[in-house]
């Protein structure tokens, strides 16, 4: 919940105490952010919290987005269910899986069914399975799960059902329906802001939903710090100047470099979740891992992808 003076929809703590108003009159700038939550290792006992910035990346169905904007967004179904598992590798016969770095792939005639693992550090063998599903249909029984997955593949090479998902502990399988949401048109309010999946939720179709989540900490990172930094140096001296010498340090508004920062991002990440989202359709439509992938794909875009830099590096000097 945001504090009095807060610019969100959020719920406002109207029915504070005394105490609660006096500690407000010390709020810098009227614009702290206030968040209630539970604290589930002490039988939910409520904590309240102030903070000079709120970051909501708590993922898809976000629950900041909500409070921020006041409406839950609708999630977009794309027709597929992912199955992913971490196991040992110990687990399964010597020479089933490739070596370190080079991931084996499995996949039929059957649109868009895919089974795929590899081994991502010494000893961790982590598999990727994906399935058209007409319905979400999640399971919450964990045998139930491994069962299923069983007769899914059961048409696919021994490795894959015999020795992988035969072996798997049933514990370690995780299974979802695969959704993304549109790119948020606005990611903040003032001190609050949204990033990955609360901004910008997209299907797995380039892989590129967590680096997206990453890009958006890094750049957040160099613009904001500074920021922070500024707030505490100024903090009842305002005569001090101490960042790239600027005159109106200290009036910068933390929101202002917010708002700044997801501009900066939206364009991009705008561009992949739409790239994303028209390769999951097509990988949907086909049993061709490599028939997403056009001409335009291979060059200009992927360029662009993997070229990325950090453009807040530039807007960090201008502030």
């Amino acid at each position: 919940s945001r504090g009095k003076g807060g610019k969100g929809k959020g719920k406002r703590d109207d029915d504070d105490d005394d105490d609660d108003d006096d500690d407000e009159k010390n709020i810098i700038g009227n614009k702290m952010v206030r968040v209630r939550t539970l604290n589930r290792s002490k039988d939910n006992a409520v904590e309240t919290k102030t903070c000079k910035v709120l970051i909501g990346a708590d993922g898809i169905k976000s629950v900041v987005r909500t409070l921020l904007f006041g409406e839950q967004r609708q999630l977009k179904y794309h027709g597929k269910m992912m199955f992913r598992a971490v196991m040992g590798l110990h687990r399964i016969d010597q020479g089933i899986c490739a070596a370190a770095g080079i991931s084996t792939a499995y996949q039929g005639e059957e649109n868009g069914k895919l089974f795929a693992f590899r081994e991502t550090a010494k000893g961790i063998l982590t598999f990727t399975a994906m399935s058209l599903f007409e319905e979400p249909d999640l399971l919450h029984d964990a045998n139930d799960r491994k069962k299923r997955l069983k007769e899914l593949f059961s048409d696919y090479p021994s490795e894959v059902v015999g020795h992988i998902i035969e072996r798997m502990p049933p514990s370690s399988l995780y299974e979802n329906a695969v959704h993304d949401l549109e790119v948020e048109e606005q990611w903040s309010d003032g001190p609050v802001l949204l990033i990955g999946d609360a901004a910008h939720a997209m299907t797995p179709g380039m892989g590129q939903g967590a680096n997206q989540g990453l890009e958006d900490a890094c750049e957040l990172a160099i613009v904001l710090a500074p920021a922070l930094l500024l707030h505490a140096e100024t903090k009842g001296t305002e005569q001090t100047q101490t960042y790239n010498n600027s005159s109106s340090s200290t009036t910068k508004d933390i929101s202002n470099v917010l708002e700044l920062f997801w501009r900066g991002r939206i364009d991009r990440v705008k561009e992949i979740h739409a790239a994303s989202r028209a390769r999951t359709a097509s990988v949907n439509q086909s049993s061709s891992k490599s028939a997403a992938y056009s001409e335009k794909d291979k060059l200009s875009f992927t360029n662009r992808l993997y070229q990325w830099k950090p453009t807040s590096l530039t807007l960090a000097q201008q502030l």
